[in-house]
């Protein structure tokens, strides 16, 4: 009889197991085809924990990753599927795995990838066309690792970027900036509400001093709710407002409002051969060129040369007459999001055709708005990345870069969506000095000759002073050490090429040269640069003592979190004894009468406070498995200090 219980409530409970796992297939199944794809990976990865071993649902949750942009999930799953399948029912594999490398800027494995996608299946010829054109572009990628040090690009706060898509921003005279966004609501368990509440809206954010103060989304009487309004940019003349207005994401025609500090006028839509129902129109960008105003905008319009293309357009009597900028800029693939600059005569333009570093780059060629014969250039990293690079601006002095690469701000940290970032540009001339700089780094902080009184010294404060990890002493568990600050440095300066090849350990080769620059900027001005600013700090306290002086040194401690707190506690305290123990040694024990006094007589007071991880950033990995973060990064790495907080003279 138990027995027979027993396989009644095994059949039940795999009965009900059955049921739930295929609500929440039915429940992705939808979400996917409302385009809601965050919502689909939510309602695939419930029915993934019931049942992971199912080779379909791993690979429609790879589907659903990549269409929501969490690359790296994506791989995962594909890999799986692939080793157990290899290409009897998913023969695209190959591809798939080849198109998440590229994405993740591991350009080695993506190409390997790409000729394993020639070798199986029979991809046809727009397939291999585009194969072909991935591989180029990793090829080229790998050619051209370094970056273009002109380019600096810093992305936008969180009063700008939200969780979902910014794009297409435009500063007006006033200093406030246009850009549109893509936002919906979503529920406590990231799904979307209501896919038909999804909408791109035009929002207007204001500078002020240092900072975007307010961000207002862009209202008037004359905005029709039933549309998106997208792509907002004003003319040279201040006169008009032009605009995409879109039935969907994928049907618009360009239209302008009449524009006076705001909207002023009923949205009048272009006439003439600019809007044309065989395709949409979009990304319109007003020049003056020698006095004449043209409009430049995307289409993908029947006569087009492939995809999307760049056009300008005239206005004459009222009707706009079009024209394609041909196969100088234009190729079989997609060209997007144009604007020029009329001062340097550049056109720039983004493309998913021309080699690159993957999705779409931005280009620029040189020319007349109607005649281009020079070659196209790509601009290279950092102003381009693995991923999506769109909408460059360039007004004046400055620009802006619409981006999915690393969003700070998307709901589940994907890159899903794009961040809007501001791009600034040094001049070759300024460049040479970066570069020397660069070879001749001086400390930040600089430490005067002399000093009248002691708190002349809070503005070298506070200094910190780092180590490498468990040092000094690892695994010990005493509260005090032999070892002096100066030789642990000694010690840690020693494995700079160990930091640098571990830090920069599965990145790209753009990723790499970045992190080994960055990593040589924290030993030469953090590590060396904070020891020089010590021993000056130092003779300069000694010669205050010297005048019979009570002064007293508060040091913090700090660890990263990968051992357990009471442990790092004994490790800061370590830690501040080296710096102690440095203090003694200090031009051969001149400090140490004033270390250990009799009462009344000029003094050194320690004041020591140690902290354990408490107090560390919680970004930093606490996993031991992952060194790479744990161990060898700079985030890491700041953690393992000790900071001189305060140098004061006591009465």
């Amino acid at each position: 009889m138990r027995v027979l219980i027993g396989i009644a409530v095994l059949f039940l409970s795999l009965t009900m197991s059955a049921q739930e796992y295929a609500k929440w297939i039915e429940l992705a199944e939808e979400a996917k085809q409302d385009e809601d794809f965050q919502g689909a990976v939510s309602y695939y990865s419930k029915a993934y924990a019931l049942d992971s071993t199912r080779a379909e649902l791993q690979y429609a949750l790879a589907q659903a990753h990549e269409a929501n942009h969490q690359y790296r999930d994506a791989l995962q799953l594909y890999h799986r599927v692939y080793r157990k399948d290899r290409g009897r029912f998913y023969p695209d594999g190959p591809y798939h795995l080849a198109e998440m490398y590229m994405y993740l800027g591991e350009y080695e494995e993506a190409l390997d990838y790409w000729k394993r996608a020639l070798r199986t299946g029979e991809p046809d010829d727009s397939m291999m066309e585009s194969i072909a054109q991935s591989m180029r572009s990793c090829e080229y990628a790998l050619l051209h690792p370094d970056e273009k040090e002109e380019w600096k690009i810093e992305q936008l706060g969180p009063r700008i970027n939200g969780p979902e898509s910014d794009f297409a921003a435009f500063m007006l005279p006033d200093s406030s900036l246009l850009f549109s966004s893509l936002r919906g609501p979503y529920t406590s368990e990231l799904e979307l509400e209501d896919p038909e509440h999804y909408r791109i809206q035009s929002y207007r954010s204001t500078w002020s001093g240092d900072t975007w103060k307010r961000t207002d989304v862009l209202k008037s009487k004359h905005l029709d709710p039933t549309y998106n309004y997208v792509n907002p940019v004003l003319d040279p003349a201040g006169k008009y407002l032009y605009i995409s207005r879109c039935e969907d994401l994928h049907r618009c025609v360009i239209g302008r409002f009449e524009w006076k500090d705001s909207i002023a006028s009923p949205f009048e839509e272009l006439k003439g051969e600019i809007n044309q129902s065989s395709g949409t129109q979009t990304h319109p960008f007003l020049i003056d060129y020698k006095g004449e105003e043209i409009l430049l905008f995307s289409s993908d319009r029947a006569v087009s040369m492939g995809g999307m293309d760049i056009w300008s357009a005239r206005e004459k009597d009222g009707t706009w007459n079009v024209k394609n900028l041909g196969p100088a800029v234009n190729s079989a693939g997609n060209e997007i999001s144009p604007s020029y600059d009329s001062e340097e005569s550049l056109l720039y333009f983004s493309s998913d055709s021309y080699p690159g570093y993957g999705g779409f780059d931005v280009f620029s060629i040189k020319g007349t708005p109607d005649v281009f014969s020079a070659e196209v250039e790509n601009l290279g990293t950092p102003l381009n990345s693995s991923l999506n690079d769109l909408y460059f601006r360039w007004q004046g002095d400055m620009g802006f870069l619409s981006s999915n690469r690393s969003s700070a701000y998307s709901i589940d940290g994907s890159q899903c969506c794009n961040d809007l970032f501001l791009v600034t540009r040094s001049k070759k001339e300024e460049l040479a000095v970066l570069e020397k700089d660069s070879l001749e780094h001086e400390p930040s902080k600089d430490v005067p000759d002399v000093i009248q009184s002691v708190s002349e010294l809070e503005d070298l404060l506070p200094l910190s002073l780092y180590f490498h990890n468990d040092i000094p002493d690892p695994g010990s568990r005493a509260l005090v050490t032999s070892r002096n600050y100066a030789s642990t440095l000694s010690d840690y300066l020693g494995m700079r090429q160990e930091y640098i090849q571990e830090y920069k350990m599965g990145l790209s080769p753009p990723q790499a040269a970045n992190a080994r620059a960055q990593m040589e900027e924290f030993f030469d001005a953090s590590l060396v640069a904070n020891l020089e600013i010590l021993d000056d700090v130092t003779k300069l306290l000694l010669g205050e003592l010297q005048k019979d002086k009570i002064i007293e040194i508060a040091i913090k401690g700090y660890a990263s979190p990968l051992a357990q707190n009471d442990y790092n506690k004994l490790l800061t305290e370590r830690r501040i004894n080296s710096v102690i123990n440095y203090f003694k040694a200090f031009e051969n024990g001149a400090l140490l009468p004033y270390l250990a006094p009799t009462q009344g007589e000029a003094h050194l007071l320690i004041k020591k406070i140690p902290y354990g991880e408490e107090r560390s950033e919680k970004e930093v990995s606490d996993n031991p498995q992952d060194r790479q973060n744990s161990v060898f990064s700079i985030s890491a790495a700041r953690e393992r200090r000790v900071e001189i907080l305060r140098i004061s003279e006591l009465d």
